[in-house]
């Protein structure tokens, strides 16, 4: 019962949940709100914080489809049909969200165990159980790489994961991001003194 308010959580509101509506403004006009409201259209699962502005949607998939957007406006890429590797995704929202805007053929998400429980849970909620066969979890990093060697990552996307984990982790996974096409990385200048 209560992971259908798991969004609520403090410790999830604080460290996943952004709550600045005046930053979607400036980073996504009202226009293009509009064009892409089927795609941000927030599912209800975990009972997010919805925008008092587009009360369709959270501050969150808003920021996190800006992220898309940006990809889309300022490459010449074809992202549909393509295998997407998500580096530490959260809760699952921006997964949900590529899904939705790109089509992928595979959507492969390598974190620790506890967010994967958490992932698995909420796109469940979000998708029918055929969508759910595009997804592949994995929380060991020999075993992602043994995956993605004969699925290679054609996007890969760490927002915010990649300044969270220790060096010696991302000198391992840089090898298995630089295969890929495309690669977005959001990332704090200073977490934890490194």
């Amino acid at each position: 019962y209560c992971l259908n308010f798991f969004l609520r959580f403090n410790v999830i509101k604080r460290t996943m949940f952004l709550h600045n509506e005046e930053l979607c403004e400036k980073i996504l006009s009202d226009k293009t709100i509009k064009r892409y409201k089927f795609h941000i259209n927030e599912n209800l699962f975990g009972y997010p914080v919805l925008s008092k502005k587009y009360k369709f949607t959270s501050i969150n998939k808003l920021h996190q489809s800006h992220h898309l957007l940006f990809l889309k406006k300022n490459t010449n890429y074809n992202f549909n049909n393509k295998n997407i590797l998500e580096i530490g995704a959260g809760y699952g929202l921006l997964s949900s969200i590529i899904f939705n805007f790109f089509k992928p053929k595979k959507i492969i998400i390598f974190d620790l165990k506890i967010f994967s429980f958490i992932q698995k849970i909420y796109l469940k909620n979000v998708f029918k159980k055929n969508i759910m066969k595009k997804f592949k979890f994995f929380n060991s990093l020999s075993l992602t790489r043994i995956f993605l060697n004969n699925n290679r990552p054609n996007i890969t996307f760490a927002m915010w994961s990649f300044s969270e984990m220790p060096i010696k982790l991302r000198e391992q996974i840089i090898p298995i991001i630089f295969k890929s096409d495309i690669i977005l990385i959001g990332y704090q200048s200073k977490f934890e003194n490194i």
